[in-house]
This record gives C-alpha cells, structure tokens and sequence, in this order.
C-alpha cells in the first residue's frame, strides 16, 4: 500500500489524481514498520517492501541517456540514482523502474532511503 499524494505537482499539471479516495492508505503518517504485512504483503518472490516507502539510493551514478546493465560511475559532477518512488510522491513514480538522479553526494531528505542487498561472491561473476 502507498500513502499517495492526491495532488500530481509535475510542472503545469494541479489535477486531482482520479484515484485519490481509493483506501490506498495504510494509515501511517510515513512509511509503515518493516514486514508489517507479512506474508500477505509478500511478493511471488517472498520480497517485501519493494517500492513506494522511500526512494531506494543504489550504486550507480545518473546518466540522463538511461540506465545501464553495468555499474556505472563518473568523477565528475556525480548524481546517485534513487528508484521506487516514496510515500508521498505522484503515483506514476511509484514503481521500481522509476530512476532519478539526485542533486548530489550530499543531498538527503527524508523520502530517501537505502536498501541492503547481497550480490554474488566476486569470483562467481
């Protein structure tokens, strides 16, 4: 579940979002506890929690050309990349294969976050 924003604040876009008394909330102000579905909030995977909390900060840095299957870093002016969309976000942002780029190394705001996951050993790559 999400707690949209009823209101889309693209640029020169102040409609309502159709769907916006749809009981789409899950009644927290922010992001709801870790697993708080359980079993039911799991995926065909047994993943939870995949998107719409808060942004998902990874690796890479933004290439505004698109992403890449490879990590991809640059020295100067680096954007990391968040995915996922957040709680309080335009609902067409609320899928994990949003990507943006953020300001900078150092920008932070609170619909930002991180997820840890574990890649395969160096050597069986």
């Amino acid at each position: 579940r999400f707690n949209i924003s009823a209101v889309d604040f693209l640029p020169d876009r102040k409609q309502k979002w159709p769907l916006s008394s749809a009981p789409w909330s899950d009644g927290f102000s922010f992001v709801s506890p870790v697993d708080h579905y359980g079993e039911r909030g799991r995926n065909g995977f047994g993943m939870a929690d995949m998107c719409g909390g808060v942004w998902e900060v990874i690796l890479d840095h933004f290439d505004p050309k698109g992403g890449h299957e490879e990590l991809y870093t640059v020295k100067e002016n680096p954007r990391p990349v968040c995915r996922g969309g957040n709680y309080f976000d335009v609902p067409g942002n609320a899928r994990c294969a949003v990507r943006l780029g953020l300001a900078g190394p150092h920008y932070s705001d609170s619909r930002d976050g991180f997820r840890i996951c574990l890649g395969p050993p160096r050597d069986h790559q």
